[in-house]
């Protein structure tokens, strides 16, 4: 059976700006934003395991492992966006799931593999 269940990372400003350089919001919106988020969900390690309080159900622990990397400013710089994309490409849509505790504004949703599990759909929100 598949874990049904939801977790929060909390990344603050000063994470964001030790991994980063600064705060992902200081990124202009688009492209550059989202490739920021990105970075940092890719780090997220996420693990499912037997839930101590609820004998026999298992329960998700995720925890960002980022270290600075100064590098990744100017390796985003150096991609090549010359490149045209298709006009007709395929995308895949991810089912949706919104806790109900969410609060704060939508900042990106993508789904994502992550180390650990097979896919997850990461939600960022401003709080």
């Amino acid at each position: 059976p598949r874990t049904q269940e939801s977790v929060d990372v909390l990344v603050s400003g000063h994470t964001q700006v030790n991994c980063l350089g600064r705060s992902v919001f200081d990124y202009a919106e688009g492209e550059a934003r989202t490739s920021g988020i990105e970075w940092l969900c890719r780090r997220i390690h996420v693990e499912s395991i037997d839930d101590s309080n609820q004998k026999g159900r298992k329960k998700l622990v995720a925890e960002l492992q980022a270290d600075k990397q100064q590098a990744w400013v100017s390796a985003y710089q150096r991609l090549d966006t010359s490149v045209p994309v298709p006009q007709n490409r395929i995308e895949g849509v991810p089912m949706k799931f919104i806790p109900a505790t969410t609060r704060g504004d939508l900042v990106v949703r993508k789904g994502v593999k992550v180390k650990g599990a097979a896919e997850l759909l990461v939600s960022v929100f401003t709080r």
